[in-house]
């Protein structure tokens, strides 16, 4: 067993330097492999982001502005829009024309009443003289 513990000193030594470079080299080989990642991750980015430049793009698709809902006093079918998406309207623009059809029959349907009244009313005096 002495002959087991004397051991060269160059061996040993020389050894160690072997193992010590290895690692050195496994390193810098792990650090270029890494480099080399991250330079095609952020070249992707890069390009991705180049790409879609100036593109809008929503999850959501829900649309924030100012909604004023518009009532009218009569109802009816719209016969025409008079105007166009996003247009700026001001209070007594026309927005929209309701077919008139059914209120106008209403309407001489009145004065054939008003005129039919007054003939009653003018046979009525007629008859108030006599």
């Amino acid at each position: 067993m002495p002959a087991e513990e004397r051991r060269e000193p160059e061996a040993i030594t020389g050894h160690a330097e072997a193992k010590s470079k290895a690692p050195a080299r496994g390193a810098r080989r792990s650090f270029t492999i890494l480099g080399i990642v991250l330079l095609v991750v952020v070249g992707c980015i890069g390009t991705y982001m180049l790409i879609t430049a100036g593109q809008q793009s929503t999850d959501d698709a829900q649309v924030s502005a100012d909604l004023v809902p518009i009532a009218t006093r009569v109802s009816g079918p719209v016969v025409e829009v008079a105007i166009q998406d996003n247009q700026l309207v001001k209070k007594g623009d026309l927005v929209a024309r309701i077919d008139d059809g059914d209120y106008m029959a209403k309407v001489k349907q009145g004065e054939a009443e008003l005129s039919s009244a007054k003939a009653q009313a003018a046979a009525a005096d007629a008859q108030v003289d006599i």
